[in-house]
């Protein structure tokens, strides 16, 4: 059967053997039962009163942003994207519960929180401006409905002094993460204050990545980098953390991810692809990942381009793992034997009750697979492949949080400009007027082509 993750059509043939059961969405009293029931377990651990009420004006709030999105963004040819699930409910709640009692202990922080989150799972896979703002309006007026407390008031850090009213850019400044502390165990997701610090951090984290890597990277650390870095260690720290970053090539996907696996302490797996690569040597691979997450347990982010896409089996058996942890028949009887001896070491090192049966041990190795495996795809939104794709494997929109990297802001290209102009020996002046005439160039090719 040729490759399709999920979207192939099944015969009369096959279904007529077969019952039927169509299952329609959730009511939104369901929906409310589930998620207020999952939040007000997380708030019983010790949060303030004025917090643990906040229940249902939380999962209120995400439920109508949720409704909105769907009802406003809709998917068309150019964004194919724009589909949204129960998972991207989850998504928010399941940020939500990231941050401990102990740094949560003002209303107004757990709102900021929410916006974040919503903004995370919602904002970042639009593609223009105007479905930007029209989400900005939408979580304005979820916050005043069921938050009771006006955005402008919740984010006024954020609005720079001179100017009143609070804008979608504006909160581009808002980052939660839980990298300001290289050193601590466990590391806390929580609120950035400080711009300042957060940078210094960042520079940190890529000496020390430059320091331990073959493949050192020259990056300039402005706002925009900085923002994707905490978006992807965002959702590498979450279960079944999968990313899929949209963006034309040199927008800086990889870097990102590299950076952000290491922020976040995990493995970086990436596959080398050859002239004679096949797909024995890419099923060998996927071998070799799965052994790491689920065998030998350790944390793995597998960062994969689309340039890497040689055959589309490949994307079949990705959406596979996104799906289950697992590919069938992937590994013969002799290899699953010695992964099953593994895992029965694994489960008395770790003083765990498993079944010796086989299914019983080969459940467990999937469902390490699915705690320590986090996949980041690197996806180009140029020419069709890429719609073609999400039509044929819906994983890839349903398990995945997806960042959508837009042009550089000119904020980014100054800084850049700067950076490699300071290494002259360049009259100030000289250097700010040739970074404007560069800066200029750029974004008026750019507003052309568009034209």
């Amino acid at each position: 059967m040729p490759p399709g993750g999920g979207s192939n059509i099944v015969t009369g043939r096959f279904t007529r053997h077969l019952v039927i059961i169509g299952i329609d969405s959730f009511e939104d009293n369901t929906l409310n039962k589930i998620f207020c029931s999952i939040v007000d377990w997380h708030f019983a651990k010790g949060f303030d009163g004025n917090i643990a009420r906040m229940t249902k004006m939380v999962v209120g709030a995400t439920m109508e942003v949720y409704k909105a999105s769907m009802l406003h963004f809709l998917p068309t040819p150019a964004k194919s994207h724009y589909i949204f699930n129960l998972r991207d409910f989850s998504r928010v709640i399941g940020g939500i519960l990231l941050v401990p009692s102990t740094h949560c202990k003002d209303p107004d922080k757990l709102i900021r929180l929410w916006v974040h989150e919503t903004y995370r799972v919602f904002y970042d896979r639009l593609i223009d401006q105007a479905d930007r703002l029209a989400l900005f309006e939408i979580v304005k007026k979820a916050c005043n409905n069921h938050l009771r407390q006006h955005l402008e008031k919740v984010l006024s850090h954020l609005i720079p002094e001179g100017e009143n009213t609070l804008t979608d850019q504006h909160v581009r400044g808002l980052f939660f993460g839980n990298y300001m502390e290289p050193d601590a165990d466990p590391k806390i997701y929580d609120e950035v204050v400080d711009q300042d610090l957060l940078t210094e951090k960042m520079v940190f984290y890529l000496g020390e990545y430059n320091l331990l890597s073959r493949t050192p990277m020259s990056l300039v650390m402005f706002q925009f980098a900085i923002e994707h870095i905490s978006r992807v260690s965002r959702v590498l720290q979450q279960d079944n953390g999968h990313i899929m970053l949209v963006g034309v090539g040199g927008s800086g996907r990889q870097s990102v991810t590299k950076l952000a696996a290491f922020t976040m302490e995990q493995t970086l797996f990436q596959i080398e692809i050859s002239r004679g690569y096949g797909q024995s040597e890419w099923r060998d691979d996927l071998k070799s990942l799965l052994r790491k997450a689920g065998a030998e347990g350790k944390q793995t982010v597998f960062l994969f381009n689309d340039t890497q896409i040689k055959d589309e089996m490949f994307v079949e058996d990705i959406s596979m793992v996104l799906n289950t942890g697992d590919v069938p028949n992937l590994f013969p009887p002799d290899e699953k034997a010695e992964i099953l001896e593994k895992m029965q070491g694994v489960a008395r090192t770790l003083g765990k009750k498993v079944d010796p049966t086989p299914l019983a041990l080969y459940n467990f190795f999937v469902e390490r697979v699915r705690a320590n495996l986090s996949i980041a795809l690197a996806m180009s939104p140029i020419g069709d492949a890429l719609r073609n794709r999400l039509r044929m494997f819906p994983a890839l929109i349903n398990c995945c949080t997806i960042d959508w990297f837009t042009a550089w802001p000119e904020d980014a290209l100054e800084r850049v400009a700067k950076n490699f102009l300071q290494q002259m020996d360049f009259d100030p002046e000289l250097e700010d007027s040739c970074v404007d005439l560069c800066k200029e160039f750029h974004v008026s090719v750019t507003n052309i082509s568009e034209r």
